[in-house]
Protein backbone atom coordinates (compact mmCIF):
# COMPACT_ATOMS: atom_id res chain seq x y z
CA UNK A 1 0.00 0.00 0.00
CA UNK A 2 1.62 3.33 -1.06
CA UNK A 3 1.45 6.21 1.75
CA UNK A 4 -0.53 9.13 0.87
CA UNK A 5 1.30 11.70 -0.18
CA UNK A 6 1.14 15.08 2.10
CA UNK A 7 0.88 18.42 0.91
CA UNK A 8 3.09 21.10 -0.02
CA UNK A 9 2.79 22.96 3.41
CA UNK A 10 5.02 19.85 4.65
CA UNK A 11 7.20 19.44 1.83
CA UNK A 12 10.53 20.29 4.08
CA UNK A 13 9.63 17.80 6.73
CA UNK A 14 12.67 15.00 6.47
CA UNK A 15 10.19 12.35 6.94
CA UNK A 16 7.27 12.73 5.61
CA UNK A 17 4.20 10.42 7.00
CA UNK A 18 0.16 11.16 6.70
CA UNK A 19 -0.78 12.66 10.07
CA UNK A 20 -4.03 10.66 11.36
CA UNK A 21 -5.75 10.53 14.52
CA UNK A 22 -6.01 7.08 14.53
CA UNK A 23 -3.86 4.19 13.25
CA UNK A 24 -5.89 1.16 11.96
CA UNK A 25 -5.10 -2.14 9.52
CA UNK A 26 -3.35 -1.23 6.68
CA UNK A 27 -1.69 2.02 7.81
CA UNK A 28 -0.24 0.73 10.62
CA UNK A 29 1.61 -2.02 8.48
CA UNK A 30 2.12 0.85 6.24
CA UNK A 31 3.75 2.70 9.36
CA UNK A 32 5.98 0.04 10.64
CA UNK A 33 7.23 -0.95 7.36
CA UNK A 34 8.52 3.44 7.42
CA UNK A 35 9.81 2.90 10.23
CA UNK A 36 11.93 -0.30 9.06
CA UNK A 37 12.90 1.67 6.02
CA UNK A 38 14.04 4.78 8.15
CA UNK A 39 16.09 2.38 10.98
CA UNK A 40 16.91 -1.24 10.00
CA UNK A 41 20.30 -0.69 10.24
CA UNK A 42 20.09 0.54 13.66
CA UNK A 43 17.15 -2.02 14.57
CA UNK A 44 19.25 -4.53 12.93
CA UNK A 45 22.45 -4.52 14.74
CA UNK A 46 21.12 -3.81 18.02
CA UNK A 47 18.31 -6.94 17.91
CA UNK A 48 21.40 -9.14 16.53
CA UNK A 49 23.83 -7.73 19.38
CA UNK A 50 20.93 -8.23 21.98
CA UNK A 51 20.70 -11.93 21.03
CA UNK A 52 24.05 -12.77 20.65
CA UNK A 53 24.98 -11.36 23.67
CA UNK A 54 21.62 -13.15 25.56
CA UNK A 55 22.64 -16.37 23.89
CA UNK A 56 26.22 -16.09 24.70
CA UNK A 57 25.29 -15.18 28.65
CA UNK A 58 23.02 -18.22 28.49
CA UNK A 59 25.53 -20.44 27.60
CA UNK A 60 28.29 -19.68 29.47
CA UNK A 61 26.39 -19.10 32.61
CA UNK A 62 24.61 -22.75 32.18
CA UNK A 63 21.26 -20.95 32.07
CA UNK A 64 20.19 -18.20 34.07
CA UNK A 65 23.14 -17.19 36.15
CA UNK A 66 24.23 -13.97 34.64
CA UNK A 67 20.29 -12.70 34.70
CA UNK A 68 19.66 -13.55 38.14
CA UNK A 69 18.24 -10.27 40.22
CA UNK A 70 20.97 -8.09 41.06
CA UNK A 71 20.36 -7.96 44.78
CA UNK A 72 20.73 -11.63 45.32
CA UNK A 73 24.72 -11.33 45.26
CA UNK A 74 24.92 -15.10 44.26
CA UNK A 75 28.11 -14.90 42.71
CA UNK A 76 31.23 -12.83 40.45
CA UNK A 77 29.01 -11.50 37.84
CA UNK A 78 26.14 -12.46 38.81
CA UNK A 79 22.88 -10.28 38.11
CA UNK A 80 24.52 -8.40 35.33
CA UNK A 81 22.18 -8.69 32.91
CA UNK A 82 19.83 -7.07 35.70
CA UNK A 83 22.05 -3.94 35.44
CA UNK A 84 21.80 -3.83 31.50
CA UNK A 85 18.66 -3.57 31.22
CA UNK A 86 17.88 -1.48 34.39
CA UNK A 87 19.93 1.04 32.41
CA UNK A 88 18.25 0.47 29.31
CA UNK A 89 14.99 1.21 31.51
CA UNK A 90 16.63 4.20 32.65
CA UNK A 91 17.76 5.52 29.16
CA UNK A 92 14.19 5.25 27.74
CA UNK A 93 12.78 7.02 31.00
CA UNK A 94 14.79 10.04 30.64
CA UNK A 95 14.20 9.70 26.82
CA UNK A 96 10.16 10.30 27.88
CA UNK A 97 11.09 12.82 29.81
CA UNK A 98 12.68 14.94 27.18
CA UNK A 99 9.84 14.63 24.97
CA UNK A 100 7.47 15.66 27.80
CA UNK A 101 10.01 18.99 28.02
CA UNK A 102 9.55 19.89 24.56
CA UNK A 103 5.61 18.90 24.67
CA UNK A 104 4.94 21.37 27.72
CA UNK A 105 6.07 24.42 25.02
CA UNK A 106 2.69 23.68 23.04
CA UNK A 107 -0.62 24.18 25.56
CA UNK A 108 -2.45 22.50 23.23
CA UNK A 109 0.05 19.40 24.12
CA UNK A 110 -0.31 19.70 27.88
CA UNK A 111 -2.28 16.72 28.91
CA UNK A 112 0.48 14.82 26.63
CA UNK A 113 3.24 16.53 27.69
CA UNK A 114 1.82 15.20 31.71
CA UNK A 115 0.93 12.11 29.90
CA UNK A 116 5.28 11.65 28.51
CA UNK A 117 6.40 12.50 32.00
CA UNK A 118 4.66 10.29 33.53
CA UNK A 119 5.83 7.51 31.42
CA UNK A 120 9.58 8.94 31.67
CA UNK A 121 8.81 8.74 35.39
CA UNK A 122 7.90 5.39 34.91
CA UNK A 123 10.69 4.04 33.15
CA UNK A 124 13.31 5.70 35.53
CA UNK A 125 11.03 3.49 38.63
CA UNK A 126 10.89 0.68 36.50
CA UNK A 127 15.25 0.90 36.45
CA UNK A 128 15.03 1.14 40.17
CA UNK A 129 12.18 -1.93 40.41
CA UNK A 130 14.43 -4.10 38.12
CA UNK A 131 18.05 -3.53 40.40
CA UNK A 132 16.15 -3.62 43.70
CA UNK A 133 13.12 -6.00 43.17
CA UNK A 134 10.46 -3.89 44.44
CA UNK A 135 7.90 -5.93 42.53
CA UNK A 136 9.05 -9.21 43.94
CA UNK A 137 9.17 -8.13 47.55
CA UNK A 138 5.19 -6.61 46.82
CA UNK A 139 4.97 -10.22 45.80
CA UNK A 140 5.49 -11.73 48.96
CA UNK A 141 3.31 -9.19 51.08
CA UNK A 142 0.33 -10.18 48.61
CA UNK A 143 1.20 -13.86 49.17
CA UNK A 144 1.47 -13.77 53.12
CA UNK A 145 -1.80 -12.05 53.02
CA UNK A 146 -3.48 -14.82 51.18
CA UNK A 147 -3.38 -12.96 47.99
CA UNK A 148 -3.88 -15.83 45.78
CA UNK A 149 -1.55 -15.93 42.24
CA UNK A 150 -3.67 -14.33 39.32
CA UNK A 151 -5.61 -17.70 37.75
CA UNK A 152 -3.74 -19.71 40.01
CA UNK A 153 -1.01 -19.20 37.66
CA UNK A 154 2.70 -17.79 38.34
CA UNK A 155 3.01 -15.74 40.99
CA UNK A 156 1.97 -12.63 43.15
CA UNK A 157 4.45 -10.30 41.31
CA UNK A 158 1.59 -11.21 38.28
CA UNK A 159 -0.61 -8.38 39.85
CA UNK A 160 2.52 -5.82 39.92
CA UNK A 161 3.26 -6.41 36.42
CA UNK A 162 -0.70 -5.55 35.53
CA UNK A 163 -0.50 -2.45 37.31
CA UNK A 164 2.39 -1.59 35.26
CA UNK A 165 0.74 -2.62 32.05
CA UNK A 166 -2.16 -0.35 33.09
CA UNK A 167 0.07 2.92 33.58
CA UNK A 168 1.91 2.37 30.43
CA UNK A 169 -1.74 1.97 28.20
CA UNK A 170 -3.14 5.13 29.95
CA UNK A 171 0.78 7.00 28.68
CA UNK A 172 -0.22 5.27 25.62
CA UNK A 173 -3.43 6.10 24.94
CA UNK A 174 -3.06 9.68 26.11
CA UNK A 175 -0.22 10.40 23.51
CA UNK A 176 -1.79 8.07 20.74
CA UNK A 177 -2.30 11.20 18.31
CA UNK A 178 1.37 11.99 18.35
CA UNK A 179 2.53 8.96 18.22
CA UNK A 180 0.31 8.03 14.57
CA UNK A 181 2.31 10.91 13.21
CA UNK A 182 5.40 9.36 14.21
CA UNK A 183 5.33 6.20 12.42
CA UNK A 184 8.77 6.10 12.47
CA UNK A 185 9.26 5.17 16.05
CA UNK A 186 6.58 2.21 15.77
CA UNK A 187 8.43 -0.74 15.09
CA UNK A 188 11.05 -0.74 18.17
CA UNK A 189 7.78 0.25 20.07
CA UNK A 190 5.83 -2.22 19.43
CA UNK A 191 8.75 -4.94 19.18
CA UNK A 192 9.08 -3.56 23.35
CA UNK A 193 5.54 -4.57 24.00
CA UNK A 194 5.64 -7.86 22.20
CA UNK A 195 8.98 -8.86 24.15
CA UNK A 196 7.79 -7.41 27.44
CA UNK A 197 3.92 -9.28 27.16
CA UNK A 198 6.71 -12.56 25.97
CA UNK A 199 8.30 -12.57 29.11
CA UNK A 200 5.36 -12.16 31.29
CA UNK A 201 3.75 -14.94 30.03
CA UNK A 202 6.53 -17.26 30.17
CA UNK A 203 6.89 -16.10 33.94
CA UNK A 204 3.49 -17.90 34.61
CA UNK A 205 4.99 -20.99 33.24
CA UNK A 206 4.77 -23.14 36.65
CA UNK A 207 7.89 -23.13 37.89
CA UNK A 208 7.93 -25.40 40.54
CA UNK A 209 6.73 -28.25 38.53
CA UNK A 210 9.76 -28.28 35.96
CA UNK A 211 13.08 -30.46 36.58
CA UNK A 212 15.96 -27.86 36.95
CA UNK A 213 17.18 -27.82 33.21
CA UNK A 214 13.58 -26.99 32.24
CA UNK A 215 13.66 -24.21 34.91
CA UNK A 216 17.44 -22.78 33.51
CA UNK A 217 15.65 -23.61 29.96
CA UNK A 218 12.60 -21.24 30.56
CA UNK A 219 14.35 -18.89 32.76
CA UNK A 220 16.83 -17.93 30.02
CA UNK A 221 13.82 -17.39 27.72
CA UNK A 222 12.32 -15.04 29.83
CA UNK A 223 14.95 -13.04 30.71
CA UNK A 224 16.29 -12.63 26.88
CA UNK A 225 12.82 -11.46 26.11
CA UNK A 226 12.84 -8.79 29.00
CA UNK A 227 16.37 -7.99 27.73
CA UNK A 228 14.76 -7.50 24.06
CA UNK A 229 12.15 -5.58 25.64
CA UNK A 230 13.99 -2.84 27.67
CA UNK A 231 16.75 -2.77 24.61
CA UNK A 232 13.86 -2.05 22.28
CA UNK A 233 12.60 0.61 24.72
CA UNK A 234 15.83 2.82 25.14
CA UNK A 235 15.77 2.55 21.21
CA UNK A 236 12.23 3.56 20.68
CA UNK A 237 12.45 6.59 23.53
CA UNK A 238 15.58 7.53 21.46
CA UNK A 239 13.75 7.77 18.16
CA UNK A 240 10.52 9.79 19.58
CA UNK A 241 13.35 12.13 21.26
CA UNK A 242 14.59 12.68 17.59
CA UNK A 243 11.13 13.03 16.09
CA UNK A 244 9.97 15.68 18.99
CA UNK A 245 13.69 17.74 18.20
CA UNK A 246 12.48 17.84 14.55
CA UNK A 247 8.33 17.71 14.88
CA UNK A 248 7.36 21.12 13.04
CA UNK A 249 3.87 21.25 15.35
CA UNK A 250 6.70 21.20 18.60
CA UNK A 251 9.42 24.15 16.39
CA UNK A 252 6.38 26.58 15.99
CA UNK A 253 5.20 26.54 19.80
CA UNK A 254 8.60 26.95 21.13
CA UNK A 255 9.31 29.96 18.88
CA UNK A 256 5.90 30.99 19.94
CA UNK A 257 7.23 30.96 23.53
CA UNK A 258 10.00 32.45 23.32
CA UNK A 259 8.59 35.60 21.16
Amino acid sequence: MALPERTAEAAHDPHPFPKAPLVQGSLLAAGLAHSWREHWQLLLNSWLATILLCAAAAWWGRGIYYFLDFRDGSGRWSGLFSVLTAGCLAMGGFGLLLVGRLSRTDAARRAEATAWIFGGLGGMFLALDELTQLHESLARWLGRHGVPPPFGLGDQDGYVFAAYAACACYAGLTVRATLANWPRTWLPGLVAVACFAASTAVDFVPWNALTRPQQEFWGSIEEIFKTLGCVNFAVFAALLVDCAAKDRDFANARRLVRS
